[in-house]
């Protein structure tokens, strides 16, 4: 998942040369090639004003990833492999977008995937415990050896992760959870459930204030 990073770092190079009016951005009915498109179309606001050479923030890595996590969730069956299939390809298609109306198409594209809606975590600890390893663990992937770079944001996720690691292997709701169903299905929903959050940074922050450091 490292090339996301390296996508959007790309982005500031193909919005150098953008100059005639815009045409709009019409999403295709494939909820992947659309979650592409999207995903392309912030990495582009985001990175507005940025060259290239500037470092992707670890904001602007969880932010632009919220199309892809939300078109994963929406896909049956899921799999996180839809991420990648929603990331593969991006390169090809970073100069069209770049010519047309990516800033109008993001509003389309909250609309499109429900990325708009309150965040919320779920009520039951134990699978609020899940969601938010699942998430953490997800976006330490997609930094993968980034982390370090993206200074304190990174370290607080890696430390949120730890935090529930430990505590998904003493929690006795969590373990319930855990074994009175299919482990992998549990797993699978509670990442589904976070995936279908809106916004996986806003996520995160409420997983860390609900889950504090002791």
């Amino acid at each position: 998942m490292k090339k996301s990073a390296v996508i959007l770092g790309t982005a500031s190079l193909a919005l150098s040369g953008c100059f005639a009016p815009p045409e709009p951005i019409v999403l295709s009915d494939d909820s992947i090639e659309a979650a592409r498109t999207c995903f392309v179309a912030q990495g582009m606001v985001l990175r507005e004003g940025k060259s290239e050479g500037d470092a992707v923030s670890y904001t602007e890595l969880a932010e632009s990833m919220k199309y892809a996590l939300a078109a994963a969730a929406q896909t049956e069956p899921f799999s996180t492999e839809t991420v990648s299939a929603v990331l593969n390809g991006t390169s090809d298609i970073i100069d069209q977008v770049g010519q047309q109306d990516y800033t109008g198409a993001i509003a389309d594209c909250d609309a499109r995937f429900g990325t708009n809606e309150p965040v919320s975590l779920p009520e039951e600890d134990a699978q609020a415990v899940l969601s938010c390893l699942t998430l953490s663990a997800f976006l330490q992937g997609a930094a993968e050896s980034q982390a370090a770079e993206f200074g304190d944001d990174g370290a607080s996720v890696v430390a949120l992760f730890e935090r529930l690691e430990a505590r998904m292997e003493t929690d006795p709701d969590v373990l319930v959870l855990l074994i009175g169903s299919d482990g992998d299905d549990v797993m699978n929903s509670a990442t589904q459930t976070a995936f279908s959050a809106g916004s996986p940074q806003e996520f995160i922050n409420q997983c860390a204030a609900r889950f504090p450091a002791e």
